[in-house]
């Protein structure tokens, strides 16, 4: 049985008009999304273009493991475990990521897991490799903090352009900052090298985080993240060259807003799809900071190099999202068929309140 919230947002999916504004209608979602067996919060897939034994199957990761689909999201086989350091209490905010070329002893194809564990007192992030996405081994630690207010969360991989794997994450371990987002690269494929700040607030109550990142088709970076703190989780975004550089540290980006200016916060993603550049975030506010109408219900898209953000109704519409670790947190974009279509895999809370992820595909026009 669908969520109640899913049946009230039919009129976006099919482009009728909401209040404040109205979504475009980007999704055909006339079937509604689609539980995905196996999984659960914290969503990070993508698909698979250089591994050989999985190549062109859609890959992701929760909480709950590994699942992949051959078939464009209408099934899905468990693939395998999250791996996790002994004596673990608990896992926060894992990413899943292919190599798309080698760097060190780390070949082309090869998938890489990183996510917050805690162990005693104390948090890490802690990466591991693995050939088959199946079986993994220890390969390194980025980061180690304390526990929650003194911690270190939520690391994302990418490539620079001069082919460093780079990893960024959330850190709270400066008395400087409640947080910053910090980066590291590595040109051997082991060692982590060129550790400093990417973004840092202004006021000791800033708390950058949750950093995502996405190519576009003139070869920049760009990079979403979320200000917490007194910006109330407001997501920016900002640009680089290579893929390291990203400006001054202390440069807060520009918030992602609509020409009314209601704006994204909590938990963004950020997707390139042809000329498009695609984000969503958990909530949606107006410009006076109430909800918006269209929470949950859409992502926002801008077009060539500048311009407006415009809301486009959402593949999976979350319309009852709130502040909590669940429902539309960390939702995933997926551009396909050349930006023709775009997948989407969110969490949503079901009947039962279990945090289940769910797929939904829609037509990008």
């Amino acid at each position: 049985m669908w969520p109640a919230s899913w049946l009230r947002a039919a009129a976006v999916a099919f482009g009728l008009p909401v209040a404040a504004t109205a979504a475009t209608p980007s999704a055909d979602t006339a079937n509604g999304p689609s539980v995905i067996p196996g999984a659960t919060l914290y969503p990070r897939a993508f698909v698979v273009r250089h591994n050989a034994r999985l190549k062109g199957q859609l890959l992701l990761a929760t909480l709950a493991g590994i699942v992949a689909s051959s078939d464009e999201g209408r099934s899905w086989t468990p693939v395998g475990a999250i791996p996790a350091p002994p004596g673990t209490t608990e896992r926060c905010c894992g990413v899943l990521y292919e190599l798309p070329h080698r760097v060190g002893d780390l070949a082309a194809g090869s998938f890489l897991y990183a996510a917050t564990y805690h162990l005693g007192p104390r948090t890490t992030i802690r990466v591991y490799r693995s050939e088959d996405g199946v079986h993994w081994r220890p390969h390194s630690e980025v980061a180690a903090g304390g526990p929650i207010g003194t911690g270190v969360w939520e690391p994302q991989f990418d490539v620079a352009r001069d082919g460093a794997l780079v990893v960024f994450w959330s850190d709270e371990t400066d008395p400087c900052c409640s947080q910053r987002l910090r980066r590291a690269r590595s040109y051997d494929g082991l060692d982590w090298r060129d550790v400093g700040d990417l973004v840092r607030g202004h006021r000791q109550a800033d708390r950058p985080g949750m950093a995502t990142t996405a190519r576009l088709a003139d070869g920049r970076t760009a990079m979403t993240y979320e200000i917490c703190g007194p910006d109330r989780c407001a997501v920016h975004i900002r640009y680089s060259r290579d893929g390291w550089d990203y400006g001054d540290p202390g440069d807060p980006g520009a918030r992602i807003q609509t020409a009314p200016g209601e704006y994204l916060a909590h938990a963004p993603t950020v997707a390139v799809s042809g000329d498009r550049l695609l984000v969503v975030g958990q909530m949606v506010y107006q410009a006076d900071g109430s909800i918006s109408p269209l929470n949950g219900r859409v992502v926002l898209e801008r077009r060539g190099t500048g311009g407006a953000w415009r809301p486009i109704a959402a593949p999976v519409p979350v319309t009852d999202a709130y502040d909590n670790y669940c429902p539309n947190y960390a939702s995933m974009l997926i551009p396909r068929d050349d930006g023709r279509t775009l997948m989407m895999i969110a969490s949503a809370y079901d009947a039962q309140h279990r945090c289940r992820a769910y797929f939904g595909k829609g037509v990008l026009r």
